[in-house]
């Protein structure tokens, strides 16, 4: 169950789904991404969301980097869920 923010310097509280970014990795034990009937779900809030994504590293080890560094330059994946009010615009 969600309930902070996936920035660990961050701790503001998930209350909506419209606030914020959801990101959900697929892993399997050998760390790659594929998708499966059970992802893992993590959340940032909006404040870091507007600073920060979500990044699948070697061994399932989900990681916060700022947005600057693209997630394809070091061939880590991530995967955002858009959230219903984004999808909608």
């Amino acid at each position: 169950m969600l309930s902070v923010c996936a920035n660990t310097g961050c701790s503001a509280g998930f209350r909506y789904l419209r606030q914020g970014k959801l990101f959900a990795f697929y892993t399997e034990s050998n760390g790659a991404l594929v998708q499966s009937a059970r992802p893992e779900f993590f959340w940032l809030c909006a404040d870091c969301a507007s600073r920060f994504t979500l990044i699948l590293e070697e061994k399932s080890h989900v990681t916060c980097v700022p947005l600057r560094l693209s997630p394809t330059q070091d061939g880590a994946k991530s995967t955002y869920l858009a959230a219903a009010n984004e999808r909608a615009a």
